[in-house]
């Protein structure tokens, strides 16, 4: 009898597996044109807090100001309408699926070198 129950749940187990996998595979938590933007905003926000003042728990290793990052971000999610959770979801999905992730960035990285190439304005008192 506790042979049978082994069986079944061994059985359970493998189909729980196998389903799991299969809706790994379907679509992204968030879509690749959303994703997009949101990265972007991302890497804008970790830009422009590395130019930021440090705050007073940064180490030293780091050039970011963790304070007004974490700010940044719960904007960042809040414009796109998304949960801390849902985005950390998305992340997870795009890992396991790098060819996805990576047509994401292949749109990022020209719209961010693009904006190097602006000349800031000189906001020094003359």
């Amino acid at each position: 009898m506790h042979k049978n129950i082994r069986i079944c749940l061994s059985s359970l187990s493998l189909i729980t597996s196998l389903i799991a996998c299969k809706s790994n595979n379907t679509e992204a938590p968030i879509n690749k044109e959303k994703m997009k933007l949101i990265l972007l905003d991302v890497h804008f926000a970790e830009s422009y807090s590395s130019m930021l003042k440090n705050d007073t728990l940064q180490k030293k290793s780091s050039n970011k100001n963790i304070d007004s990052l974490a700010v940044f971000y719960g904007q960042i999610l809040e414009k796109h309408g998304i949960s801390y959770e849902l985005f950390d979801s998305a992340m997870n999905w795009y890992s396991h699926h790098p060819e996805e992730l990576d047509s994401v960035y292949t749109y990022l990285l020209p719209v961010m070198d693009s904006l190097k190439t602006i000349p800031l304005k000189d906001t020094s008192l003359k």
